[in-house]
């Protein structure tokens, strides 16, 4: 950004500088004693020059040229200010004189002279050579009879060749002040030369109001189209305000324009350049949204309308001498808060600030170089670069706003096109989600129907399983509803139009509605004459709309009676479904055609029916009306063409067979059927011998029951939970053994995905399998399942076969790697070692001849010993506290008895003695610590088993005083997923205990200090 500004600069202060060059006035000699020389000049080929320097003033004398004989005369600068010569008060500007400056100039051919008065306070009269060559205002003494014109004008001398030109200009000033005379520069040149300069000058005001008007004219017709858009009616008036203070500075343009007198030209010009930095101040805050200090903004704007409202009726006079300072005041804060704000915007990288930065640059040189001529009192040629530059910069950062608003308006549409795709994946998902309940009702039904012999089921069982039926027929439209919208919308659905029964419609629709309809205190009847014709419609689009219709009218329906009826019209059906619900107001009658709208929230819904519904009767070529009065009564109304005669003779018979939904319906309950009991293969004794523990998990009820139902079988035992946080807390606090975890994806709260990922922190692939079962099959629904850690991955609704042996492969796997581990972990604790048993032998043998009694207590507990660890081998999934703590102590015995240094054994155990643990979970750290903790340690050997009871668990505890433990090799010890035999006891415990409880071990060692296993049982 520094270096475009920079670069912007030097553009900008080029721009000056050749225009400088270009219209600089060259070395010329300067007035002195009222006489300036320009003999020698060029005036063909020269710009013009200004008359500065002394001239005769003659202050209070109005004088011709034929007066000044015996004139004593005075010298006053000029351009400059008369106050100092006339010496009146109070108002020392007050008065009237006379300028007189003789110019030299060569005797020329017959030729023109020409003056460019830019600015004279406040009327004059000009004489060249004794002739009037312009009259501006009326010049009196009088105040009385005084009448000032302000504005740039020229004026001409066409006479015989001369040596002198002689300029006397009468001034006459009772309008301001403080300021009065020839305030800005007089030039000087060829006749050619000052046309040529002041219309260059004056084309240029014009292009610049040209330039204005045009952005005014379009910003006008934008705000006509977009009234809400507040930075247009600000950005009309800042062009507004501009444009006036160009058309009544400089060369005073709108004064050739209109009618006005000095004093109404002067207030409008003070107001534009008063409003022009506020308003512009106020433009940048709207096109950035700015919202601070808006109570000080409006202060600001009470405070200048005010000052506006004085100005437009006080009088000159007072605006000048006694209100200047409020003036500058008002006209300097908006310019330094526009600074400021420019600054703020750049700093906090506002998008697009840059060209705010350039209008802001473009500003300061404009006021920076209109300083300068006011300091110069020469206004030459109107410079517009500036104020073009400044518009041109909110121009653009406006149009750049703009285009940045259309890209995002075209990404908000590119995501609003990948919102709708996603929109149409989600009915996809969301019909394979619906599919799931129908997939249950039919397999409960089958489940019922094969749980007893065929012939025997009572009328009760078959009605009930008739009324599944049904149900699932008229669940399948709203899998349907799904699709068909998005066929509706890409004009692809096709109807199957016949003859058919409304009335036979309306009561399969009130049937199934009782389902619907559960516990809520709503009356249901069907009011259709027997003997309505029959309408020419698809059977089943207008099953479909009936359904839809139900369904509303009962959302909206706590308590009250619905109605379905009809009649025949001339070739028309005109079926209603009326209800007695809260109704729905006027305002949002439309809205519940769109689709994904539905006015009553709690009522739940995609609102989807009623747009469905409409378009279906509008492809029938009936029409769909909706009518309700809030709190009374709302009816949905569409009609239908009835059946004529020749289209009844064009009917096949077909079509009054069962539709294809009684067709599908039978597919599916065959395949069930066929499935049967499944006959798995070949098994182990090892795995026939217990029930493979599955724990199956769903928000559904009815799925949960359906997967009970499919794994019916001897050989699986399933245990069902609603959700994930109840699936943790049996995996956590059951004692079941789990072989496979099935578990839905979509359920509220955790999802199948996060609880896959809760068990992974626990359970390896092998230790507890996980099949996950979802509505969803795309690739990227199988790639977060396998991701998450599951081991298989089924979409619903699956064959019940395929179910049963997916199941019993991934449970069997887990219980063989289960029985695997079982006896590894026996393995370990009955691999006793060599040299231990020889070690004890010997010492059984030593102490026969030493010490019987000692013999004795050896003997006993090594017997102790290696009939405990033999009963762990054969042992279940839990043993006594007491049975493990009497291993230990029976090791410890043993080992004393054949170590040449004792272990110090300290016991504090205050606990119950009975609770069940898994087994071989503490006795491995102690013979841990006796084998290895104490290699090369040189101090007395002390080893302190500590099990205390706690608030809800039973903490246990063993530390040793010997070599300890780098933490590298911790790391190792607890990593669920190290393959290296060493401190297989450690880490083989550690993974039971993180399955079994959720809680690892925790070891804390100092190297050359000891090492502590601790560990929490939950109670």
């Amino acid at each position: 950004m520094a270096t475009a500004l920079i670069f912007f600069l030097i553009l900008l202060l080029g721009c000056r500088w050749i225009w400088s060059v270009v219209n600089d006035t060259p070395d010329h000699p300067q007035a002195s004693a009222g006489i300036l020389d320009m003999r020698g000049w060029d005036f063909e080929q020269s710009h013009s020059i200004p008359l500065q320097g002394d001239w005769e003033f003659y202050p209070g004398q109005l004088l011709a040229r034929a007066g000044f004989g015996g004139q004593k005369s005075g010298h006053i600068q000029v351009p400059g200010n008369w106050a100092s010569s006339l010496k009146v008060s109070p108002n020392p500007s007050f008065g009237y004189g006379t300028y007189r400056l003789r110019i030299l100039v060569d005797p020329a051919p017959a030729g023109a002279y020409g003056f460019w008065i830019e600015r004279i306070l406040s009327s004059s009269e000009v004489e060249i050579n004794g002739q009037i060559a312009a009259v501006f205002g009326e010049v009196a003494a009088e105040a009385a009879l005084y009448q000032p014109v302000t504005r740039s004008y020229t004026a001409t001398y066409k006479g015989e060749p001369a040596d002198e030109i002689e300029l006397i200009v009468r001034v006459a000033n009772y309008s301001h002040p403080d300021l009065g005379g020839i305030v800005k520069n007089i030039r000087f040149g060829s006749q050619h030369a000052i046309d040529k300069e002041r219309s260059l000058s004056i084309a240029l005001q014009l292009v610049t109001l040209m330039i204005l008007l045009l952005h005014i004219l379009y910003a006008g017709i934008l705000y006509l189209f977009n009234r809400n858009e507040a930075a247009l009616p600000v950005f009309i008036l800042l062009l507004a305000a501009l444009s006036v203070s160009i058309a009544s500075d400089h060369d005073s343009l709108w004064l050739q324009w209109l009618p006005l007198n000095d004093s109404w030209a002067l207030k409008i010009k003070l107001l534009a350049y008063l409003f022009s930095p506020f308003l512009m101040l106020l433009l940048i805050r709207h096109l950035t949204d700015i919202q601070d200090r808006q109570k000080s903004i409006h202060w600001f704007a009470a405070v200048l309308g005010m000052f506006t409202v004085f100005v437009l009726l006080g009088p000159p006079l007072r605006l000048y001498y006694y209100f200047e300072g409020i003036y500058l005041f008002l006209y300097l804060v908006p310019f330094i808060w526009f600074f400021h704000t420019t600054g703020k915007l750049i700093i906090r990288k506002y998008k697009h600030s840059l060209y705010l930065l350039f209008t802001a640059s473009a500003v300061i040189s404009s006021l920076v170089w209109g300083l300068i001529q006011i300091l110069s009192k020469d206004s030459g040629i109107y410079y517009p670069l500036d104020l073009i530059v400044a518009l041109i910069g909110f121009s653009s950062f406006w149009f750049k706003k703009y285009f940045q608003n259309a890209k995002d308006n075209a990404e908000l549409y590119r995501k609003l096109s990948e919102s709708d795709k996603r929109k149409d994946e989600f009915l996809a998902n969301t019909a394979h989600e619906l599919r799931t309940p129908l997939h249950g009702i039919i397999n409960l039904a089958q489940s019922v129907f094969n749980s007893e012999p065929a012939g025997e089921q009572a009328l009760q069982s078959r009605s009930n399983m008739e009324q599944l039926i049904l149900i699932s027929r008229r669940m399948s439209h709203i899998v349907n509803n799904l699709l068909d919208l998005s066929r509706l919308r890409d004009h692809r659905f096709d109807l199957h139009p016949g003859p058919m029964s409304i009335h036979s419609a309306a009561a399969g629709v009130a049937d199934m509605a009782q389902y619907l309809m559960k516990d809520k205190p709503v009356s249901l009847s069907v009011e259709i004459p027997a003997d309505l014709p029959l309408a020419w419609a698809d059977e089943k689009r207008v099953v479909q709309i009936l359904f839809n219709l139900l369904r509303g009218a009962l959302a909206f329906t706590d308590n009250g009676s619905i109605s379905i009826t009809a009649e025949s019209l001339d070739d028309a059906l005109l079926v209603s479904v009326s209800y007695t619900g809260c109704g729905i107001a006027a305002a949002e009658l439309d809205r519940n055609y769109t689709a994904y709208e539905y006015v009553n929230e709690d009522t739940g819904g995609i609102g989807l029916g009623l747009n469905i519904s409409r378009q279906l009767v509008e492809l029938h070529g009936g029409f769909f009306e909706l009518s309700s009065i809030p709190g009374v009564a709302s009816s949905f109304s569409f009609t239908l063409p009835a059946a004529t005669g020749d289209s009844l003779e064009a009917a096949p018979d077909t079509i009054f067979a069962a539709g294809n939904d009684t067709a599908l319906i039978s597919i599916a309950a065959t395949d069930q059927q066929d499935s049967g009991d499944v006959e798995f293969g070949p098994r182990s004794s090892l795995l026939a011998q217990q029930k493979l523990n599955i724990l199956a998990v769903d928000d559904d009820p009815v799925n949960l029951k359906v997967l009970a139902d499919i794994l019916s079988s001897g050989q699986f035992q399933v245990t069902m939970a609603g959700s994930g946080s109840e699936t943790l807390d049996l995996l956590t606090n059951s004692e079941v053994e789990w072989d496979l975890l099935i578990a839905d994806v979509m359920m509220p709260h955790m999802s199948g995905y996060e609880l896959t990922r809760r068990v992974r922190k626990r359970y390896s692939h092998s230790e507890l399998p996980i099949l996950l079962l979802t509505a969803r099959n795309q690739i990227e629904d199988i790639y977060a399942g396998f991701t998450a850690g599951a081991n298989d991955y089924v979409a619903k609704p699956v064959h019940a076969a395929e179910l049963q042996y997916r199941v019993w492969s991934l449970a069997s796997l887990k219980r063989s790697v289960h029985e695997r581990l079982k006896l590894e972990a026996a393995y370990l604790q009955a691999q006793i070692r060599p040299q231990f048993i020889f070690n004890t032998l010997n010492a059984i043998t030593a102490l026969s001849v030493i010490d019987i009694d000692q013999m004795h207590d050896l003997s006993e507990a090594f017997t102790t010993y290696l009939r405990i660890s033999f009963d762990t081998v054969n042992s279940g999934q839990w043993v006594k506290l007491g049975d493990e703590l009497e291993l230990i102590r029976a090791y410890l015995h043993v080992e004393n008895a054949i170590l040449k240094e004792p272990v110090s054994i300290r016991w504090e155990v205050e606990a119950d003695l009975t609770l069940s643990i898994p087994p071989l979970i503490l006795q491995p750290f102690v013979e841990n610590a006796v084998n290895h903790g104490f290699t090369g340690h040189n101090r007395s050997k002390e080893l302190h088993v500590r099990i205390v009871d706690q608030p809800g668990s039973i903490h246990v505890q063993v530390r040793d005083n010997g070599t300890g433990m780098e933490d590298s090799l911790i790391r190792e010890l607890l990593n669920p997923t190290r393959h290296s035999n060493r401190g297989a006891g450690i880490s083989n415990t550690n993974r039971r205990l993180l399955q079994r409880y959720g809680r690892g071990l925790t070891i804390t060692s100092i190297p050359g200090e000891g090492t502590e296993v601790s560990f929490e049982i939950p109670q």
